[in-house]
């Protein structure tokens, strides 16, 4: 059976998920950022999503997008949930009134503005390999990333594609700008030939040692 390893970049695969029976991913990238990890990007949008930054005074990991993204969108994916790998990104932050690249943890997460835009690549970058594709995919939707930008004047503005595939900067706590959610996987994990990938099994319990019954007059004092 292969791999999601041996799967091309762009091709599409799935993954068991209690919204709609699936969720569908495109490959996106193999050893992501050095992890040795497969990259995976969903190919479709989660509209009337009002997830943003409630709170202005926190970067993206103090924001709504990244705790729901690790919270009920990663709940959602039935035993694939225990089988992603956290991974550690440059995240966008906020600090004494500017803005810094921090490191977070995350399951699942956003994009960064560098990931898919050779132009914003100090945004949270290096951009990967097959960008163009990445936003391609998504030409009728707004969608966030995890960069934020600027502050002007006092508010956080973060990159977002328009439905016109251009990037720009909006207020973080913008309304009905898509969540789309990435998560990474190990490259060995089986895919069917539906395109679906198996979540890793859980190692057998080791077997109890067999505790041999000595006769009565046998038996230790």
């Amino acid at each position: 059976m292969p791999t999601l390893g041996d799967v091309p970049i762009d091709e599409v695969v799935r993954v068991r998920a209690y919204w709609n029976g699936w969720e569908e991913f495109f490959v996106a990238a193999h050893d992501y950022r050095g992890t040795g990890l497969t990259l995976l990007v969903t190919d479709q949008g989660y509209g009337q999503k009002s997830i943003y930054w409630t709170d202005l005074d926190v970067g993206y990991e103090g924001s709504d997008l990244h705790a729901w993204l690790n919270g009920e969108y990663l709940d959602q994916l039935y035993d694939m949930a225990e089988t992603v790998r956290s991974v550690e990104l440059p995240c966008s932050d906020l600090e004494n009134g500017g803005i810094v690249t921090k490191y977070c943890n995350a399951k699942a997460f956003a994009l960064s503005a560098g990931e898919v835009v050779e132009e914003w690549e100090g945004y949270d970058g290096p951009v990967l390999q097959d960008s163009q594709k990445i936003r391609n995919y998504y030409y009728h939707f707004e969608w966030w990333t995890r960069s934020i930008t600027h502050r002007s004047p006092g508010l956080p503005q973060v990159a977002v594609e328009n439905r016109l595939g251009e990037f720009y900067a909006v207020p973080a706590n913008a309304y009905e700008i898509y969540p789309r959610p990435c998560i990474a996987l190990p490259p060995t994990l089986n895919v069917t030939k539906d395109g679906e990938v198996e979540p890793e099994m859980p190692e057998p319990p080791e077997p109890e040692p067999v505790r041999q019954h000595l006769p009565y007059h046998m038996q230790p004092i």
